[in-house]
């Protein structure tokens, strides 16, 4: 990681001073235009003030001697001279000339050439202009050149030394610095991995890796919740299972012992199949939870008549409510038929109805409902007038086991995971469940479904 990082920063140091590089070149190569054409310019100035000169050769080679002169003080040229296009060639007019002779071939009314003067390199800018049918050429020359490009070269070196020593250097830092806080996520991340879930990461800061710390944070607090949640899951399930279990044993070692009277035979056989199918329905429930939270079942859809699948379940509901002395009353909208999967709304349904069953005392009502609170949804809500859930509850009510844990149910039947397959199975079916409770109160949970027709 930090290598990469390194590595990451030179090159990225490395492209910048390459760009900057080629912008100095560019740079260079404007100020050498900008140059060529001052002399140029120049060049003209010199023609244009010859042009006005009489152009007989006498005339025009002393007053041009005395122009040259005038010029190369002004300007502090090294090199300025003159000369003529002939038929034979170039006739130069400048006394004692050394760049003029050693120019090469003139194609062009405009050049720059390099010639050599004692050993030296002159640059040389070239100028040929007509006057009054006479090409005159005017060099001017120079040992520094068209531009100083130490002036530019020597800055640009050392700006690129400066500056990878400086990428080098902030490269070094950055990735110590972020390599430092990667160890300790990557440190954490192994102690969470080996079951520590009370690992955690104090890295300060708003950065990503920050944020990616508090998010590692969050994480590794759900884990430990959710282990916690797991042992208590295991602790009441096996509290769950150990009491029929014990109640099955019993009484079988008492059959076994021949202690059970033949009068006492009916009740002891009634009692282990209750304790029986109390068993069979937590394992049930446990298998179908496992399942549900696994994503390891189908659904099956098809047209089903909400309404009448409803008032056949409550028919059932009003049986088994009968000989507890709860009364039933059922307020069941007509809505069409839609789809959705009967067996998943038979499941959600039935314990909704256990768990109201479960809370109610003799003497309580049991409230079923069916309504369309919007034109693509149905909405089924069970109530009951049983001891409420207090509010700080509500949000972990679809928890396994917690409201069964926190609060003592009028009939102890039951696995307790009612709520929490419900909770599963209308997420699965594309909906909604919500709770709404008053310690005291009662409960109603209402469980909105999409529904088309």
């Amino acid at each position: 990681m930090r290598v990469r990082l390194l590595v990451g920063t030179l090159l990225v140091a490395l492209l910048m001073l390459g760009v900057g590089g080629v912008a100095a070149v560019r740079i260079q190569q404007n100020v050498a235009a900008d140059a060529q054409e001052r002399l140029f310019a120049q060049a003209n100035r010199i023609a244009q003030l010859i042009d006005r000169i009489d152009t007989s050769s006498e005339q025009l080679t002393r007053v041009q001697r005395r122009v040259i002169e005038e010029w190369r003080r002004i300007a502090d040229y090294e090199f300025l001279e003159v000369g003529y296009l002939t038929a034979s060639g170039l006739r130069i007019t400048t006394d004692n000339p050394q760049i003029l002779p050693k120019i090469g071939k003139l194609d062009a009314d405009r050049a720059i050439q390099v010639v050599q003067v004692d050993g030296e390199d002159v640059n040389v800018a070239i100028r040929i202009v007509d006057n009054s049918g006479q090409e005159i050429v005017i060099a001017i020359g120079s040992r520094a050149g068209i531009i100083d490009r130490e002036l530019f070269n020597r800055p640009m070196v050392v700006a690129t030394i400066v500056g990878l020593l400086a990428a080098i250097g902030l490269s070094l830092l950055v990735s110590q610095q972020l390599g430092k806080r990667i160890d300790a996520l990557s440190d954490a991340a192994g102690a969470v991995a080996g079951g520590d879930f009370s690992a955690r990461v104090e890295i300060g800061g708003s950065d990503e890796v920050a944020q990616l710390a508090e998010s590692f944070n969050d994480m590794a607090a759900e884990l430990a919740d959710a282990q916690r949640r797991e042992r208590d899951f295991l602790m009441s399930v096996g509290h769950d299972l150990r009491t029929p279990l014990t109640t099955i044993r019993g009484y079988a070692e008492a059959l076994d012992a021949g202690r059970v009277d033949e009068d006492r035979m009916p009740r002891v056989a009634a009692v282990l199949h209750a304790q029986a199918q109390r068993l069979a329905r937590l394992i049930e429930d446990l298998m179908l939870l496992s399942r549900l939270e696994a994503r390891e079942f189908t659904m099956r859809y098809e047209p089903v008549d909400l309404t009448a699948h409803l008032a056949e379940a409550v028919d059932v509901l009003v049986t088994r409510a009968e000989p507890l002395d709860i009364a039933i009353k059922s307020d069941l909208a007509e809505l069409p038929v839609g789809e959705t999967d009967p067996d998943r709304i038979s499941q959600i349904v039935g314990n909704l109805f256990d768990n109201a069953l479960r809370y109610s005392p003799e003497g309580g009502t049991i409230r079923v409902s069916l309504t369309r609170p919007e034109e693509h949804s149905a909405r089924i809500s069970v109530s009951d007038n049983g001891p409420g859930i207090d509010s700080e509850d509500l949000p972990h009510v679809f928890e396994r086991l917690y409201v069964a844990q926190r609060y003592q149910a009028v009939r102890p039947e039951g696995s307790g995971l009612g709520l929490a397959i419900v909770a599963q199975l209308v997420d699965a079916l594309g909906g909604a469940v919500q709770v709404e409770s008053e310690l005291g109160n009662g409960t109603t949970v209402h469980v909105t479904l999409p529904w088309r027709e």
